[in-house]
């Protein structure tokens, strides 16, 4: 035994001879001098990460915590929010089987703040929830948009003074031009706003807008918190109260270049939501609103039910008629869902990409009549 030890001793120092004879070793050790620092670097952090791991302290650190919220924060998100789902879900209970999206496996994800993952889990229990929440205590708490669920003997107008907002805001945000059409059972979208949303664009002034939306001045003036001289620079979010507006024949954004393949000299006018998405308003990921950003121009916020009173404010035309391509927004959830139209069918359905419907950050496609009420609109 001992033997065998000895002679295995002695193979192995030839072999080390023989590889610092070979040249190789001098390579290493020239390496090693050239690139000290970063070696030392190296063995560092795997030392720290070596010590963080044993002892499960400071996961939050400046290596190791940094590089586990990196990867772990969208499992995080998903765990969370899965922990909180809610039997009869209203959005996870498909219309119309689903397929699954591929072709977005890739798509990047907007990581979020604990904070923001917070806010999103107390969204997600709205949306999920399989009776109606109290739309006036949801405004309340701070939402940006409610679903209410119209009653026997309810009109537009009596609905607009119970939440203290106009007629006008009601039909600007669920795209109604005959108030008389809304029906029990009917979901529409309820603002925390008095008035119309307006983007100020080059050449406006409080005057022009007051005339534009038969409003008075002094209300836009004192409703924005306006200087007394009513001074309003391009870019502003002004809110028009009790302001009134047509259609107009040609919008703002028809002038622009922001045409994008396949519009520019087919004769129809450009559409602002074909433009590059990366430049638009940035939504978390997994809903419903993030996925449709990240192939439209969305330069809004807001949860889907606010798309079409938002749309409107920036002058981008709505409709009740489906066009491939086009945004259709929902009143499927408590806070509205928002997809993208890919096919028009000549038997009165559409087929549409979405996600959120059938489970959280899952994209999935689904057909749906489009004589169903819960379409509110389209955003073209």
């Amino acid at each position: 035994m001992f033997n065998n030890a000895s002679v295995k001793i002695k193979i192995i120092e030839k072999r080390f001879i023989q590889f610092v004879k070979s040249g190789y070793s001098r390579k290493i050790l020239e390496f090693f001098r050239k690139n000290s620092a970063l070696v030392v670097v190296i063995v560092a952090t795997f030392v720290i990460m070596a010590g963080n791991l044993s002892t499960d302290k400071d996961r939050q650190g400046l290596l190791f915590g940094y590089l586990e919220k990196e990867i772990d924060n969208k499992a995080k998100i998903i765990s969370r929010v899965k922990s909180q789902s809610v039997q009869n879900n209203l959005l996870m209970a498909p219309l119309a089987m689903a397929s699954s999206l591929n072709e977005n496996e890739g798509i990047e994800a907007t990581m979020l703040s604990d904070e923001d993952v917070a806010i999103n889990q107390l969204q997600h229990q709205v949306l999920t929830a399989s009776t109606p929440p109290d739309a006036e205590k949801l405004l309340d708490q701070g939402a940006d948009v409610a679903v209410y669920l119209v009653k026997e003997g309810d009109s537009v107008s009596t609905i607009a003074s119970k939440f203290g907002i106009t007629v006008n805001t009601i039909l600007w945000a669920n795209d109604i031009e005959n108030a008389a059409l809304i029906q029990p059972g009917d979901k529409i979208f309820i603002l925390p706003v008095a008035g119309l949303k307006h983007i100020v664009r080059d050449g406006d002034t409080v005057k022009k807008l007051a005339k534009e939306y038969e409003a008075d001045e002094q209300e836009i003036i004192a409703f924005n918190d306006l200087p007394a001289n009513g001074a309003i620079e391009t870019g502003d979010e002004l809110i028009i109260p009790g302001g009134e507006k047509e259609e107009p024949d040609a919008l703002f954004f028809q002038e622009r270049n922001y045409y994008s393949s396949g519009v520019a000299g087919s004769g129809r006018a450009p559409s602002i939501i074909d433009r590059n998405p990366k430049g638009g308003h940035v939504f978390p990921y997994g809903y419903c609103t993030w996925f449709v950003a990240q192939y439209k121009y969305v330069p809004w916020g807001g949860n889907a039910g606010t798309w079409l009173y938002n749309a409107r404010a920036y002058g981008v035309k709505t409709g009740k008629t489906p066009k491939v391509g086009s945004i259709v927004v929902t009143s499927e959830s408590w806070y509205g869902h928002v997809a993208i139209v890919e096919k028009v069918h000549s038997n009165g359905t559409i087929t549409i990409a979405e996600m959120n419907y059938k489970g959280f950050a899952v994209a999935s496609k689904r057909t749906l009549s489009t004589s169903s009420r819960v379409i509110k609109g389209y955003i073209y």
